[in-house]
């Protein structure tokens, strides 16, 4: 894929609502090496009626289990920093 088809695959995901993630940073706890901590921020666009609008940003905070090897979310905490207008109104 050429970077015109990245971009492309980058707005069309922003207008059908899923979040553009980025700053993720991911602590390892180093004496039971079965849990973890993550953080990222997050951007969320969605279609508004004179094109793209953000409806939200801010923070995911989980806490990550090591389940026979494979690595899963045990705890979300989402953090809304700002609230677009085109958000719904339970995220405001």
């Amino acid at each position: 894929m050429d970077a015109t088809g990245e971009v492309t695959g980058i707005v069309t995901d922003a207008a059908s609502g899923n979040p553009l993630v980025s700053n993720c940073n991911i602590e390892i706890d180093v004496e039971s090496k079965t849990a973890a901590s993550a953080r990222a921020s997050f951007v969320l666009f969605g279609a508004g009626p004179s094109g793209i609008v953000t409806l939200s940003t801010g923070t995911y905070g989980d806490r990550l289990v090591n389940d026979d090897g494979t690595w899963r979310v045990s705890r979300r905490q989402v953090n809304v920093d700002r609230a677009g207008a085109g958000a719904p109104a339970s995220v405001k």
